[in-house]
């Protein structure tokens, strides 16, 4: 390696070089009209050196130049440069201490992970990567939703996705919701990393700080992540709907949503926001991927390192549980604890076991209202699929079409229940539930 991808090799995992590159080039050309254009090769040294934190005279041993030439050629040229590109008068730059602490504010990237969790043991998922880099990095969209149920991975999935496109962002913020914080606290806190602290306290009021926020997210490429939505919905409403005190969140995904702006906020929920819904499209900024289980290949990672016998068996567990890591995790664990890691054995005495996945689920099943508790239990315990009129019939309630079809609606915004068509009558839409939700139901509402 050459000490030049030495220096770039450095240099990149902080800066944003390409986008100093083009900047100091504009720089250059006002100060020296006359000079070729772009930065020289020995000029872009220079730039790599001074930014991995090598003094003119370190710098000078690192590239075998003498550092009295280093001195004079900085002075006569990027320095110059520098002084332009952020504004100071001209001989303004007395060190090359300088150079780092005037260009940090707009080319350095900043990097916040907070409380994100470590991802060490992440499989799979190369198909949805794939899309959301698309979405994100290709298409530039500027709200993208995470969507699944408990246990899917969105939390995982968002961290790994983070890490993998970092490079293309300034800045990357990762923020947990796990604790219900206020709008204001979070935009303030956000307002502080992106300003790196300056620019906090004086913003006064809620709006002041979201439109200094969208003012950085136009200056800069930024990729914020917000974990958890679901924790600021209601209890015993339709999906989507905030609590009171935190409506507030919904305007400020609308605004993310449509203004102008070059950075994306990121959200994982396990149940589709009213804005999002509302916002999305194939055309739109904004997009919403539902998270499914995982594939085979990458669910039998997870029974192997729990030392899972009986390999043959393993394809009927993960369908059994959906594909779910959270829920394969916990059911491994009792295999491997109680049946000396014999799926067979399980089986046999388990048709499908629940154990701590009844606490995820509880999680997400005590926000429902009781229309969707009730339409839920009656497609658990029917014999076949029903179509939107037959399971108004069983509700036996005096409840309109209108409140059956929004409660459906959020069944399906919560990834509780899905849509089909049997062949018998392809025309007519029939709802679905997966077995484990299913028996989850029965057992939690037996007394409906």
């Amino acid at each position: 390696m050459t000490q030049r991808e030495e220096f770039i090799q450095i240099v990149q995992k902080y800066w944003d070089i390409a986008k100093l590159y083009e900047d100091l080039k504009i720089a250059k050309e006002k100060y020296a009209p006359h000079k070729r254009q772009g930065l020289s090769e020995l000029e872009k040294e220079y730039l790599l050196g001074l930014l991995c934190g090598y003094n003119p005279t370190e710098l000078a041993s690192k590239i075998c130049k003498q550092p009295s030439t280093i001195n004079s050629d900085l002075s006569r040229s990027l320095y110059r440069y520098v002084e332009v590109l952020t504004g100071r008068e001209e001989n303004s730059l007395r060190s090359w201490q300088d150079v780092v602490c005037w260009l940090e504010p707009k080319y350095k990237r900043i990097e916040n992970w907070d409380s994100a969790p470590n991802i060490s043991n992440f499989y799979g998922r190369d198909r949805e990567l794939a899309t959301l880099e698309q979405w994100i990095v290709k298409e530039q969209c500027r709200l993208v939703a995470i969507i699944g149920i408990g246990g899917i991975g969105k939390t995982s999935l968002s961290v790994k996705l983070a890490r993998e496109i970092k490079d293309k962002f300034q800045i990357i913020i990762w923020r947990s919701l796990r604790y219900t914080p206020r709008l204001e606290e979070i935009v303030g806190d956000l307002v502080s990393v992106v300003t790196n602290h300056q620019e906090f306290e004086s913003l006064e009021t809620l709006e002041a700080r979201i439109e200094n926020l969208l003012k950085f997210l136009r200056l800069r490429r930024c990729l914020i992540v917000l974990d958890g939505l679901e924790t600021l919905m209601c209890t015993n409403k339709l999906a989507g709907e905030y609590h009171e005190c935190y409506q507030e969140y919904g305007d400020f995904c609308r605004e993310i949503g449509n203004s102008e702006h070059q950075s994306c906020l990121l959200l994982t929920s396990s149940e589709k926001s009213a804005e999002i819904a509302l916002l999305e499209g194939k055309n739109s900024p904004v997009r919403s991927l539902k998270l499914e289980g995982l594939q085979l290949k990458a669910a039998k990672n997870i029974l192997q390192v729990r030392n899972l016998v009986e390999e043959p068996e393993w394809v009927n567990l993960i369908q059994r549980y959906q594909g779910n890591p959270t829920y394969l995790k916990i059911v491994s664990t009792t295999i491997a604890e109680v049946f000396q890691g014999r799926t067979s054995e399980f089986f046999s005495k388990n048709s499908t076991y629940l154990g701590h996945i009844s606490e995820i689920l509880d999680q997400q099943f005590e926000r429902l209202s009781d229309l969707e508790i009730r339409i839920i239990y009656k497609l658990a315990t029917a014999q076949k699929t029903l179509n939107h009129p037959e399971l108004q019939k069983r509700i036996c309630l005096q409840v309109s079409t209108t409140k059956i079809t929004d409660a459906l609606q959020s069944l399906i915004r919560r990834c509780l229940i899905e849509t089909s068509s049997v062949s018998s009558r392809e025309k007519e839409t029939v709802y679905t539930i997966q077995p484990l939700i299913r028996k989850y139901v029965i057992n939690r509402f037996s007394n409906l």
